[in-house]
Formats: C-alpha cells, sequence, structure tokens
C-alpha cells in the first residue's frame, strides 16, 4: 500500500467514525435539524467508504484497521497492550507497518471518546519506555 493510499484509507476510517457517532447520537454538524433525514445522509456517506473500501484492492488493509478498532472495544486491555508495544517499539506483534500503525489510529480513534481508555493507552506506553535517562 503506497503513502498516499494509506493516508486516504487513514482519513476515510476517521470520517466513518465520526459519522458513525454522530448518527448514534443523532447530533452532529452533518445530522443538522433534521434528524432523520440528517442520519440517512451521514448513514450514505459512510456506507459509500465501507463499499468502496471493502471491496477495493485495500480491502484487507480496510479490514484490519476495522478490526483493530473493534478490538478496542471488545479487549481493551489486550488492545492497550499491544497498542504500548508498538508505540514504544518493544515488539510489533509480527504486524508489518501499515497494520501497525492502524493499530495506532485505532487506539487513537477509541480514546478521544474515553478518557479512561486514552489514560490507559499513555500509562502503558510510559511503562513500557521505562524511565527517561537524563545525562549530566
Amino acid at each position: 500500500m503506497d503513502y498516499n493510499a494509506e493516508e486516504s484509507m487513514r482519513e476515510d476510517f476517521a470520517r466513518v467514525v465520526e459519522l458513525n457517532k454522530q448518527i448514534r447520537d443523532g447530533a452532529g454538524p452533518d445530522i443538522g435539524h433534521n434528524v432523520d433525514y440528517g442520519r440517512e445522509m451521514a448513514a450514505r456517506e459512510r456506507n459509500g467508504f465501507v463499499r468502496a473500501w471493502s471491496s477495493g484492492p485495500h480491502a484487507e488493509h480496510w479490514d484490519t484497521l476495522r478490526g483493530a478498532h473493534k478490538a478496542f472495544e471488545l479487549v481493551p486491555d489486550a488492545m492497550v497492550g499491544l497498542y504500548a508495544d508498538i508505540q514504544s517499539g518493544r515488539d510489533t506483534h509480527g504486524l508489518n507497518g501499515v497494520d501497525q500503525r492502524s493499530v495506532v489510529q485505532a487506539g487513537e480513534l477509541r480514546g478521544r471518546d474515553r478518557v479512561v481508555l486514552r489514560l490507559a493507552l499513555s500509562e502503558a506506553v510510559r511503562e513500557r519506555r521505562g524511565p527517561i535517562e537524563r545525562s549530566r
């Protein structure tokens, strides 16, 4: 996956996450005053992104990103550890660079809405990196 395709995928995925939130909450700039119509339009936009990426040449990477995002909801403790290992450079768990970045993006997107998760991610990375050694 080249750089431009990866950047596009990441932008589109972040947009899908935002649209899902707006659809769920029934509020946001894409929903407006007519909630039912706004939800329908947001769902159409979201579904367009999902359809395009799920059936395109980078469907495998899209699925990995979607899976990582879902895993932060289903098994957050395991994902916090994976995130921290990747961020600290300790262990990539056999993931290629694109998939590592997908785990990081998924964690950051989930952490935006969940303060507890965001704190857990930060703390786990700090623990894995160890204390900062200062020179004299």
